[in-house]
Formats: structure tokens, C-alpha cells, sequence
């Protein structure tokens, strides 16, 4: 479990980014980004992914799992596709299906708008500019899904006019939501992510999200431990108590509730770019999922304060066949430099109901001196 735990935090920058066709992104895209969106305008619960490899090359995906209602068995589809990344819109070179498909009507008809939506993102994309949050239009709220540009576009495979939400911080096209006008939400990206190397099937085996209720077993609590403060060689400081160990000696930054919990402390040093974009890439990287675990972005808790530059987010992990966690993180510039505290915390969604109180109290009493 520590293993786990540990890597949702790590942030991983990949050196190879790049650009779409057309526009700039605020955060450029990295090989082995992936989205998945689910589609309301199918009549069945329907998924619709991309992955980038690289520059040039794609793949798209469209997922429906078994309907035992209405006995419609399981779609799979996936195409690779091509593109030319020199050109100024969304210009497809080639194509390869990637799965076995039995040609029928209504496989066509998802291989047709697979190849529409992709096309039609991309032109969308490019009829704005401007995504940042740097943007006096970009609004932040508790609910993530309001946080971003709004903007209002004739969409016919929608039905006419719409609202499409934008956000730098989903890959690709920056398309967070499209909702129709009284509000009716007809598309949502719920998953970001990222895989790490060629053999990472998290991107082809989403099936989207299940409802297993997971108990995990408590770490025996002294309810008599002492206190402990924490205070970091960079000023960064937290109350725990005596149940907590250092996870690694001498480095008083990262504790642990033996295999329940783990917090973590740190400054990241950001000298090259401004606190702002530092802390927009935090909260992409927080949001994606990875290590075999899916994070619902329907579950995130996301409090934006761009004027301070301060960031909270609580996110929830569900591990593969496994258990689902619970991480939650504050990010806040310094007042003398675009450095980046944080503190973070992790743990199981079990331990977390049970000892709320606990780890609230735990969360409260960090701080930060710079």
C-alpha cells in the first residue's frame, strides 16, 4: 500500500510535449496523455477516449459496456490514427482499425462519428483563444466542472446552439463540458490520465467506473500518543502525533500511519515560470490518473483562488479491482518568489470516513512561513 500511496504523489513532467494543430495550449501536451469523455448523446452509457503517442499519431476509442437492461451487448472500438502536425486544423493522413469489429450498421455509424467528433473538437478549439486562466472570462468555483471558459457555439450533432466549457487543464482540445442552454449536460470529460511506457493498459482497459464498496483494515490508533510537530527545512509545518513515523530517516517531510496514511511536504523550487502556470500544471497532474487507478473527475473538489494563487484538491482513487482512495492536496505560492508549497495527504476511503475528524484536524494545522 505505501508503494501506492506513494505514487500519487509524484508529478510526472514528461520532456517530450508538444502542440495541436491549429492553436497553442496554455499546458502543452505530453506522449501518453489520455481523455475519456462520457457521451450523453447515445441512448446507452457510452465513453469516447484519446490517447496521444505523439505528435502525429492518436488513438480514439469508443467504449459502451453491456446493457443487461436492454440486452445490447458490450462496443469496443478503436481506431490509430495519423494526422499532420504541420497543418492549421485537424487534418488526418491515415487510419488503422485496431479492433474487431463485425461491420454492422451501428458500428459504422460509431466509426463515422468517432471520425466527426475528432474533427469537430478541433475546429471548435480553434474558434477561441485565450484558454488560460490568465483570461478575465476564466470563472472558478467549488464544483470543477464550472471552473474554465464558457463559451456559446452552434453544434448541430449537438442539436443547435450549446454551452462548451474550456479548461487549459484537459489535454488535447481543452473541452471540459457541453451542456445545452437550460443546462443539460451532453458531454463531460470524467477521466484524465496518463500512461507511462508502452506496456501501461490503462488508456484500453477503462470500462468505466464501478460501484465496489471496498473496507480496508484500520491501523491500530493510541488514543493517548503525544504530539508532534513537523516543521520542514523550508518551512513548511504540521501538527501529527506519535502514531505517525518518518517514512524514510532524516527526512522529516514525509510521515506515515503505518500502511494507512501518508503526508508529505514540500517546496517546489519554480524559477522559470510564473507561480500561476506552476500551479495550473500541479492541478492537471493531480487529476490524471495512473498506476492501474482511475480517478472520477464527478467526485473531484477543486478550490481555485488564481488572485493568491492557492489551490486545494481533493480527488478520489479507485485502484483496479483493488480499493479506493482519497488524496487530498494545498498548493500556495510563496510571497517572496513563484515557488510552490504543498502538503499532501493520502489515504483509503475506508480509514478517511472512519477518522474524519481525525485526519481533518491533521489537514487544518498545516502551514506555511513563507
Amino acid at each position: 500500500m505505501k508503494k501506492f500511496l506513494l505514487s500519487l504523489l509524484i508529478l510526472n513532467f514528461s520532456f517530450l510535449i508538444f502542440s495541436m494543430p491549429g492553436f497553442e495550449s496554455y499546458i502543452p501536451d505530453t506522449s501518453g496523455d489520455f481523455i475519456y469523455y462520457k457521451d450523453n448523446s447515445f441512448v446507452r452509457e457510452s465513453y469516447v477516449g484519446i490517447l496521444m503517442y505523439n505528435e502525429s499519431t492518436f488513438q480514439v476509442r469508443y467504449y459502451a459496456p453491456f446493457d443487461k437492461e436492454n440486452k445490447l451487448p458490450e462496443m469496443d472500438i478503436g481506431i490509430l490514427i495519423s494526422i499532420d502536425p504541420k497543418s492549421d486544423y485537424w487534418n488526418m493522413t491515415g487510419e488503422r482499425l485496431i479492433t474487431q469489429i463485425n461491420n454492422t450498421a451501428e458500428e459504422i455509424d460509431v466509426l463515422n462519428y468517432l471520425h466527426d467528433i475528432l474533427y469537430e473538437f478541433s475546429s471548435r478549439r480553434n474558434k477561441v483563444s485565450n484558454i488560460t486562466p490568465d483570461n478575465p472570462n476564466y470563472s472558478t468555483s467549488r464544483n470543477f466542472y464550472n471552473n474554465g471558459i464558457s463559451v456559446k457555439q452552434e453544434y448541430p450533432q449537438f442539436g443547435g446552439n450549446v454551452y462548451i466549457t474550456f479548461d487549459p487543464i484537459i489535454p488535447f482540445f481543452n473541452i471540459k463540458t457541453i451542456t445545452d442552454l437550460s443546462g443539460k449536460t451532453l458531454m463531460q470529460c470524467v477521466l484524465s490520465g496518463k500512461i507511462k511506457d508502452s506496456s501501461d493498459t490503462s488508456f484500453s482497459d477503462f470500462k468505466g467506473f464501478g460501484n465496489g464498496k471496498f473496507s480496508t483494515k484500520l491501523e491500530k490508533q493510541n488514543k493517548k500518543a503525544t504530539e508532534l510537530k513537523i516543521k520542514t527545512l523550508d518551512n513548511n509545518s504540521i501538527t501529527l502525533d506519535s502514531n505517525w513515523k518518518e517514512a524514510i530517516d532524516g527526512y522529516n517531510n514525509i510521515h506515515v500511519f503505518g500502511d494507512e496514511a501518508i503526508i508529505y511536504l514540500t517546496t517546489v523550487e519554480n524559477s522559470d515560470t510564473s507561480a500561476l502556470f506552476a500551479l495550473m500544471t500541479f492541478l492537471k497532474a493531480e487529476i490524471q490518473s495512473s498506476c492501474d487507478s482511475y480517478i472520477d473527475l464527478r467526485e473531484i473538489e477543486c478550490l481555485l483562488n488564481i488572485p493568491e494563487c492557492k489551490l486545494k484538491i481533493v480527488k478520489k482513487a479507485t485502484e483496479i479491482n483493488k480499493n479506493k482512495y482519497i488524496g487530498i492536496g494545498y498548493y500556495s505560492k510563496q510571497k517572496n518568489s513563484n515557488n510552490i508549497d504543498a502538503m499532501y495527504l493520502s489515504t483509503t476511503m475506508h480509514a478517511y470516513t472512519v477518522r474524519k475528524a481525525y485526519y481533518d484536524k491533521i489537514i487544518a494545522s498545516y502551514k506555511t512561513d513563507n
